[in-house]
Protein backbone atom coordinates (compact mmCIF):
# COMPACT_ATOMS: atom_id res chain seq x y z
CA UNK A 1 0.00 0.00 0.00
CA UNK A 2 2.58 2.45 0.70
CA UNK A 3 4.58 1.68 -2.55
CA UNK A 4 1.53 2.00 -4.18
CA UNK A 5 0.83 5.28 -2.88
CA UNK A 6 4.37 6.77 -3.33
CA UNK A 7 4.81 5.47 -6.99
CA UNK A 8 1.14 6.99 -7.36
CA UNK A 9 2.73 10.53 -6.08
CA UNK A 10 5.57 9.90 -8.60
CA UNK A 11 3.55 9.29 -11.53
CA UNK A 12 1.51 12.49 -10.87
CA UNK A 13 4.35 14.30 -10.04
CA UNK A 14 6.00 13.15 -14.04
CA UNK A 15 3.07 14.01 -15.83
CA UNK A 16 2.76 17.08 -13.88
CA UNK A 17 6.09 17.98 -14.55
CA UNK A 18 6.25 17.33 -17.86
CA UNK A 19 2.99 18.49 -18.81
CA UNK A 20 1.30 16.23 -20.43
CA UNK A 21 -2.45 16.69 -20.35
CA UNK A 22 -4.75 14.84 -22.42
CA UNK A 23 -7.36 16.79 -24.54
CA UNK A 24 -10.03 16.19 -26.87
CA UNK A 25 -7.72 16.23 -29.57
CA UNK A 26 -5.57 13.42 -28.09
CA UNK A 27 -7.67 11.08 -26.54
CA UNK A 28 -6.68 8.58 -29.45
CA UNK A 29 -3.04 9.23 -29.48
CA UNK A 30 -0.13 7.36 -27.19
CA UNK A 31 0.97 9.76 -23.99
CA UNK A 32 4.59 8.96 -23.78
CA UNK A 33 5.34 10.13 -19.79
CA UNK A 34 9.24 10.02 -20.86
CA UNK A 35 8.08 13.20 -22.90
CA UNK A 36 10.11 16.28 -22.33
CA UNK A 37 12.67 14.78 -20.76
CA UNK A 38 14.98 13.88 -23.38
CA UNK A 39 18.64 15.68 -23.81
CA UNK A 40 20.41 16.36 -27.06
CA UNK A 41 23.90 14.42 -26.94
CA UNK A 42 25.87 18.11 -27.36
CA UNK A 43 23.47 19.43 -24.61
CA UNK A 44 24.46 16.67 -22.25
CA UNK A 45 28.16 17.54 -22.18
CA UNK A 46 27.16 21.00 -21.23
CA UNK A 47 24.88 19.90 -18.74
CA UNK A 48 27.66 17.47 -16.70
CA UNK A 49 30.49 20.47 -17.07
CA UNK A 50 27.79 22.71 -14.92
CA UNK A 51 27.31 20.25 -13.51
CA UNK A 52 30.81 19.49 -11.97
CA UNK A 53 31.08 23.25 -11.47
CA UNK A 54 27.76 23.14 -8.94
CA UNK A 55 24.85 23.51 -11.20
CA UNK A 56 21.64 21.85 -9.10
CA UNK A 57 19.51 22.30 -11.78
CA UNK A 58 21.49 20.78 -14.28
CA UNK A 59 22.69 18.01 -12.68
CA UNK A 60 18.75 17.47 -11.20
CA UNK A 61 18.03 16.85 -15.46
CA UNK A 62 20.58 14.47 -16.35
CA UNK A 63 19.08 12.63 -13.31
CA UNK A 64 15.60 12.77 -14.97
CA UNK A 65 17.21 12.30 -18.04
CA UNK A 66 18.96 8.74 -17.08
CA UNK A 67 15.77 7.95 -14.56
CA UNK A 68 12.85 8.54 -17.97
CA UNK A 69 14.37 9.18 -21.28
CA UNK A 70 17.36 6.69 -21.31
CA UNK A 71 16.71 4.90 -18.12
CA UNK A 72 20.16 3.37 -16.57
CA UNK A 73 19.03 3.05 -13.04
CA UNK A 74 23.15 3.69 -12.13
CA UNK A 75 23.87 7.08 -14.04
CA UNK A 76 20.60 8.03 -12.41
CA UNK A 77 21.34 7.45 -9.03
CA UNK A 78 25.03 8.87 -9.66
CA UNK A 79 23.33 12.12 -11.10
CA UNK A 80 21.16 12.76 -8.68
CA UNK A 81 23.86 11.93 -5.95
CA UNK A 82 25.46 15.15 -7.25
CA UNK A 83 22.45 16.88 -7.97
CA UNK A 84 21.52 16.76 -3.92
CA UNK A 85 25.17 17.63 -3.37
CA UNK A 86 24.63 20.53 -5.07
CA UNK A 87 21.78 21.45 -3.23
CA UNK A 88 18.73 20.73 -5.50
CA UNK A 89 15.68 20.60 -3.05
CA UNK A 90 13.96 17.45 -5.23
CA UNK A 91 17.55 16.15 -5.73
CA UNK A 92 17.90 15.29 -2.05
CA UNK A 93 14.46 13.90 -2.08
CA UNK A 94 14.78 11.51 -4.76
CA UNK A 95 18.25 10.70 -3.37
CA UNK A 96 16.59 9.68 0.03
CA UNK A 97 13.81 8.20 -1.57
CA UNK A 98 16.54 5.68 -3.33
CA UNK A 99 18.40 5.34 -0.22
CA UNK A 100 15.09 3.90 1.44
CA UNK A 101 13.57 1.83 -1.57
CA UNK A 102 17.16 0.59 -2.38
CA UNK A 103 17.53 -3.24 -2.30
CA UNK A 104 20.16 -2.23 0.03
CA UNK A 105 18.53 -1.07 2.70
CA UNK A 106 21.44 -1.04 5.51
CA UNK A 107 21.41 1.20 8.58
CA UNK A 108 24.05 3.33 6.53
CA UNK A 109 21.50 3.87 3.74
CA UNK A 110 18.95 4.72 5.86
CA UNK A 111 20.65 7.19 8.18
CA UNK A 112 21.91 8.62 4.92
CA UNK A 113 18.34 8.73 3.62
CA UNK A 114 17.07 9.82 6.32
CA UNK A 115 19.97 13.12 6.31
CA UNK A 116 19.10 13.85 2.44
CA UNK A 117 14.93 13.76 3.65
CA UNK A 118 15.68 15.93 6.13
CA UNK A 119 17.71 18.42 4.31
CA UNK A 120 14.75 18.44 1.02
CA UNK A 121 12.47 18.78 3.88
CA UNK A 122 14.10 22.18 5.42
CA UNK A 123 14.13 23.19 1.70
CA UNK A 124 10.05 23.04 1.70
CA UNK A 125 9.54 19.33 -0.47
CA UNK A 126 6.58 18.60 1.26
CA UNK A 127 7.28 15.33 -0.08
CA UNK A 128 10.30 14.63 2.04
CA UNK A 129 7.83 15.40 5.06
CA UNK A 130 5.43 12.75 3.79
CA UNK A 131 8.38 9.96 3.55
CA UNK A 132 10.02 10.76 7.03
CA UNK A 133 6.91 10.48 8.71
CA UNK A 134 5.76 7.42 6.76
CA UNK A 135 9.71 5.73 7.88
CA UNK A 136 9.38 7.18 11.59
CA UNK A 137 10.69 10.09 11.59
CA UNK A 138 10.59 13.55 12.03
CA UNK A 139 12.46 16.84 12.36
CA UNK A 140 11.96 20.10 14.25
CA UNK A 141 13.23 22.42 11.58
CA UNK A 142 13.79 25.21 14.10
CA UNK A 143 16.90 23.40 15.00
CA UNK A 144 18.01 21.72 11.65
CA UNK A 145 19.73 24.09 9.30
CA UNK A 146 20.93 22.52 6.61
CA UNK A 147 24.61 22.84 5.02
CA UNK A 148 24.92 25.02 2.01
Amino acid sequence: MRILTITSILLIFIAVQSKVIAQNDYINKPVFLNAGFDIPKDELLILERKSFAGNAESAFRLSRYYAMANVNKSEELYWTTIAAENGSPFGEYNLGFNLIYSNNTDEINKLRAIFWLKKAQAHGVELATSLLKEIGESIDTKHYKPTQ
